[in-house]
């Protein structure tokens, strides 16, 4: 697991790269996390259906 950055403000730092990206990692499930091949790593996150995200770039 990846810890997330500890923020001071909702509007920024909850919607920073560095906290979405560690919120992402920490929903992925274990065997995604554990594949240690690039192009099995592709194929399985081309098929997990994960949590929106919820960032001001995915909204766009």
């Amino acid at each position: 697991m990846i810890e997330e950055p500890s923020v001071r403000t909702t509007g920024y730092g909850q919607n920073s790269f560095r906290f979405e990206a560690a919120r992402v990692w920490n929903s992925l499930p274990p065997d995604l996390r554990r594949s240690d091949n690039y192009n099995e790593f592709r194929r399985l996150v081309r098929t997990w259906t994960g949590p929106k995200c919820k960032c001001s770039l995915c909204r766009l």
